[in-house]
């Protein structure tokens, strides 16, 4: 079975530059999306709310030490200080996943054209945004996903902190050490981006199964989404122009547009990913 998305009037195996063409639907369904209806304001203020609530705790995080120096000082307050900055800089991390979720979530269930019934339309609601933790069993399953995704986003950071702090101990030339430390850092943030993608279906998984566990649902998020991991990273790599542009604007054009639309985006792909490993298995029965 050809896992492809059909182009109209041309043949699946004839078709050239698939992962462009393949880009650009998931753009258009994402634009058509986030633009019906009133879903462009809902992803920008769940955007914003996840942003806010988790750059709070990394203010309290700069702020700490200025706090604590101003009562006690010695090596109890450096001890403390440490403490004190590692739990907000956690807490900062874990409100991420947990908020970013319910974004997710939001994104994912965002419709072109809402469904209709006695005249009007049923659009999406913000609550949704809090289904990840609406309830003690939706909590523990997203927490549990959410320190599965940090544990392993540490382990990627890891080789190349360690790379890093000890390659000017080397003794190498300065652009060897250059070299060698760009490549590390390429390799974290694609086994990063790779652990993260494999969550990019798991809404879809969720919605499929309301009482999965964690481990389940992390299990056959993974197993949709291996079935076309390329798709999104060329996806990711196709916003490159438009990340480089949203900087330029100093992140006003990356909260007003570039983060809710690659947001929508990426769920439309994970969607798509999920249908197509439901249907393979279907059909391999």
């Amino acid at each position: 079975m050809d896992n492809e998305i059909a182009f109209i009037g041309e043949p699946i195996r004839k078709q050239k530059r698939k992962s462009i063409k393949q880009n650009r639907f998931f753009k258009t369904e994402a634009k058509e999306a986030l633009f019906a209806a009133d879903n462009y304001y809902k992803a920008v203020l769940s955007h914003f709310i996840c942003g806010a609530a988790c750059g709070g705790f990394i203010y309290l995080a700069q702020l700490a030490p200025k706090l604590i120096s101003a009562v006690m000082t010695g090596g109890t307050a450096k001890a403390l200080t440490g403490v004190i900055c590692a739990l907000l800089y956690i807490l900062s991390a874990v409100f991420f996943c947990l908020f970013f979720a319910g974004v997710y979530r939001l994104a994912s269930e965002l419709e072109s054209e809402p469904d209709v019934e006695h005249g009007k339309p049923e659009l999406t609601k913000m609550s949704v945004m809090l289904s990840p933790v609406a309830d003690i069993s939706s909590f523990r399953r997203t927490l549990g996903i959410s320190l599965v995704l940090l544990s392993a986003l540490t382990l990627s950071a890891l080789p190349s902190v360690f790379v890093i702090s000890q390659s000017a101990k080397l003794g190498l030339p300065p652009a060897a050490t250059v070299a060698v430390n760009a490549a590390v850092v390429f390799c974290s943030v694609f086994s990063a981006l790779f652990f993260i993608f494999l969550l990019a279906p798991l809404p879809y998984v969720i919605n499929g199964n309301k009482d999965i566990k964690a481990f389940a649902a992390i299990k056959t998020s993974a197993a949709a989404s291996l079935t076309g991991m390329w798709r999104l990273y060329s996806l990711l790599i196709s916003f490159i122009p438009l990340i480089l542009l949203s900087a330029a604007t100093f992140g006003v054009l990356l909260f007003a547009y570039t983060l809710p639309y690659m947001t929508v985006c990426f769920a439309r792909a994970g969607g798509y990913l999920y249908n197509l490993y439901v249907t393979e298995r279907k059909f391999e029965k």
